[in-house]
């Protein structure tokens, strides 16, 4: 049977969904006949025969809409004084329903205007196309630039443009921006359309960062990327205009996009800055752990190199810039002009053709209209810049001449087996010759894994679950030889699910590491060698022998570690990594207090033996005990989309800044950033206050770039001397958990004394 659906009688539902004129004219036809009606009685009860129509009517309508000057007082009469009373009652209402609408009407323009779609009206402002998981990290970094160079960099609003729910947008980026002084605008819309770019005014934008679509494979996300590119060139553009492109890797398949740009930035009437970055795929990031596994604690430079960071009332960190090349400076030597910043470093420079000197020598002539690659403290590295190169005093160098990477023995824990190829990769090229690498993987692809390996390198691939505690404390692991290991494959996990296996493995690893270094004594092995009611006494015999060269090689396991393990993991949490750095503090502390424990124990054996007897027994301290203890593990944690997403703000104020970060990272035999020890080194002598200028030649005369130095272990100085017993001295959680976290210090003036200690580092850009 059909039916049929009643109409709904209107109300005020349907009044306050009417046009304001339609809603006001309603009001006006009830208002009327209460002034005609009232008008009629006012006039029947005043009983006057001089009262005429008009002047009922007029005194009804005053009354009705309090008029200036009326009243309902010493009217003619009670009955007259009753009417006018009932139409001031009746023209609340009216009053109160004109007012109404007229709220309703300003507030419903006012959330047309927040909430609504228009097209912004902007010029010289930053524009970001598309939305995934880096958007809102890049957003905070882009708030953090602009707080730390004082408005200079991203001085207009953000505009974010993408195929999302505006609100959805809005509500996400104040959650994670408030109190931010960066004004972030939204606006719903395909950014592959042109109309729909002009929302986002994408064409008077001076940079536009296209961001790696989310959610899509890899082959449609480059589709969308070079239709958006397409529309962005066919709107045109201001002359300069910056155009960052985000990749999700190095693979020249998946490139369709960059090559886009590269065509929109020659073939363009307009000139564009056009990069492309690949910092939305795993490759990146797996180049960075590679060189942290190689080299821990080069996290924490990283950290300060590549991300902006909230430090409000401490020393601002340092990232890297670009400049021209002042005019006097060109066509000069290198040399010269790296002495003419006092307290940015010149780590060199990109000429007129795009191509990239980085550490050039200091022969070398810097062309003009070169653009100067700085690590600099602030935006503006030319407040920084002397009339004349400062003086720098012979040097001599005194270290050893090799300063090549030793080989290394790393494990590496990968839980997804898709991602070992490109994981293994990237730690075979930063590895040196004659490092192991042993990988733990469920169901791997042995052969694809075998044609990565690299000449001079071993691999042990182990298959195997790595979060199986049989199979890491298995031989075939091999964590009584590693001396780094590394998580990887955990991309494809969610972030809190892959925040808990880290959290897991860490714990498992930080008891079998523990364990590693637990036996001092011998392992004392009894056996019969007679006869077995199993065995025939042969058998037997052999069973022995094997039971006991396997006790043997597992007690030489534990009595192996001399050094904490080093773990290297990235960490989608700031909470998850206070967790861990709590968990290896508490774990530490419990090991230092079972040392005191078992010294005091044996001090007591010891006077208890010597009792009565004249010669004192010579006792341990207790607390000495303690403090030998070292950590089991040593954490070096990575927070993938903050290092991501500075290095794409960094990119977005320099294009050309890709071409660096593509050395640095992608290019295996390019310039790298390496920890070098002073003394050996260069040697330096320790505990002796030098001028950084004169280390920076030193490290000149080994063809390296001196950017910054590493303290090791100065939470108790940095205490002391801060007056403020206890504090870590703005060292973060892990400096203030363990007292062991590294302090960076890059951009270094020029005339700094500095006073460098056995375990500091410096920090170099060289040519390995």
């Amino acid at each position: 049977m059909g039916s049929t659906l009643a109409a709904e009688p209107p109300g005020p539902t349907t009044l306050f969904a009417a046009p304001a004129v339609g809603k006001l004219l309603a009001v006006a036809a009830v208002a009327l006949p209460i002034i005609a009606v009232g008008g009629l009685a006012y006039r029947k009860a005043v009983g006057d025969p001089d009262c005429s129509w008009q002047e009922a009517l007029g005194r009804t309508y005053c009354v009705l809409n309090n008029c200036p000057g009326s009243t309902v007082e010493s009217e003619r009469g009670l009955a007259a004084d009753v009417v006018l009373h009932l139409v001031y009652l009746a023209g609340l209402f009216t009053f109160a329903v004109v007012l109404g609408i007229v709220t309703d009407d300003i507030s419903t323009q006012v959330d047309k205007v927040r909430c609504g779609n228009y097209p912004v009206v902007e010029r010289s402002h930053t524009v970001l196309l598309n939305w995934n998981h880096q958007t809102l990290p890049v957003l905070k970094q882009m708030a953090l630039a602009h707080a730390e160079s004082g408005g200079v960099l991203f001085s207009g609003p953000v505009v974010v443009l993408a195929d999302r729910d505006r609100m959805d947008m809005q509500e996400e980026i104040l959650e994670e921006m408030e109190g931010s002084g960066l004004q972030v605008t939204t606006r719903c819309g395909n950014p592959a359309k042109p109309s729909e770019q002009k929302r986002a005014s994408a064409a008077a934008a001076e940079t536009v960062v296209l961001m790696w679509p989310g959610g899509l494979p890899p082959a449609e996300a480059s589709v969308q990327q070079a239709a958006v590119l397409a529309a962005l060139k066919t709107a045109g553009g201001v002359v300069g205009q910056k155009v960052v492109v985000q990749s999700a890797g190095e693979d020249a398949a998946q490139f369709d996009a960059v090559k886009m740009a590269v065509d929109l930035a020659r073939s363009s009437a307009h000139t564009h800055q056009v990069a492309s970055l690949a910092t939305a795929g795993n490759d990146r990031m797996h180049q960075i752990m590679a060189q942290v596994v190689n080299q821990p604690g080069l996290e924490d430079v990283f950290a300060d190199l590549l991300e902006y960071e909230d430090r409000t009332g401490e020393e601002l960190g340092a990232e890297l810039y670009m400049e021209g090349c002042p005019a006097h400076l060109q066509g000069k030597p290198y040399q010269q002009v790296r002495r003419s910043y006092c307290e940015a470093t010149v780590v060199g420079w990109v000429s007129a053709d795009d191509s990239l000197h980085l550490n050039p020598t200091d022969s070398e002539v810097v062309a003009p209209g070169s653009q100067l690659v700085f690590v600099a403290g602030v935006a503006d590295a030319a407040v920084h810049m002397l009339e004349t190169p400062y003086a720098v005093g012979p040097v001599k160098l005194r270290g050893r001449r090799g300063s090549h990477l030793p080989p290394q023995h790393i494990t590496m824990l990968c839980f997804d087996a898709a991602s070992a190829e490109g994981a293994l990769r990237s730690v075979m090229e930063f590895s040196s010759r004659g490092s192991v690498i042993t990988l733990v993987c469920e169901n791997p692809d042995v052969e694809a894994l075998q044609a990565v390996k690299r000449r001079g390198i071993k691999l042990h691939i182990v298959e195997g679950s790595p979060s199986s505690r049989a199979v890491l404390a298995g031989k075939a692991a091999r964590l009584g030889q590693a001396r780094a290991v590394m998580l990887c494959g955990l991309d494809a996990k969610e972030k809190a699910a892959a925040d808990m296996q880290v959290v897991g493995s860490v714990l498992q690893l930080q008891s079998l590491a523990s364990q590693q270094r637990s036996r001092k004594q011998p392992l004392a092995i009894i056996a019969s060698l007679n006869s077995s009611t199993t065995l025939p006494g042969s058998l037997y015999a052999l069973a022995v022998v094997g039971s006991v060269l396997q006790l043997q090689s597992l007690a030489s396991q534990q009595r192996s570690r001399k050094q904490p393990l080093a773990i290297i993991a990235s960490l989608n949490s700031s909470t998850t990594e206070d967790v861990l750095w709590h968990t290896s503090l508490s774990y530490h502390a419990e090991l230092q207090a079972d040392a005191a424990r078992a010294a005091e124990q044996r001090n007591e054996a010891k006077l208890r033996k010597h009792k009565g007897k004249r010669k004192e027994p010579k006792l341990e301290d207790a607390a000495a005990a303690a403090a030998a203890v070292q950590p089991p593990v040593s954490l070096h944690l990575l927070r993938p989309d903050e290092l991501m997403s500075g290095m794409l703000t960094q990119t977005a104020c320099a294009p050309q800044l890709a071409t660096v970060f593509s050395e640095l990272f992608a290019q295996e035999t390019g310039h790298e950033i390496y920890l070098r020890d002073p003394r050996r080194s260069y040697g330096i002598t320790y505990n002796k206050r030098t001028r950084w200028a004169d280390l920076v030649e030193l490290a000149r005369k080994r063809g390296e770039t001196l950017i910054g130095f590493v303290w090791q272990n100065r939470a108790a100085d940095v205490a002391k001397e801060s007056g403020r017993s206890g504090s870590n001295g703005g060292l973060g959680a892990a400096g203030q958990l363990l007292g062991s976290q590294a302090q960076v210090h890059l951009a270094v003036h020029a005339d700094t004394e500095v006073e460098l200690r056995e375990g500091d580092k410096l920090v170099v850009l060289a040519l390995e």
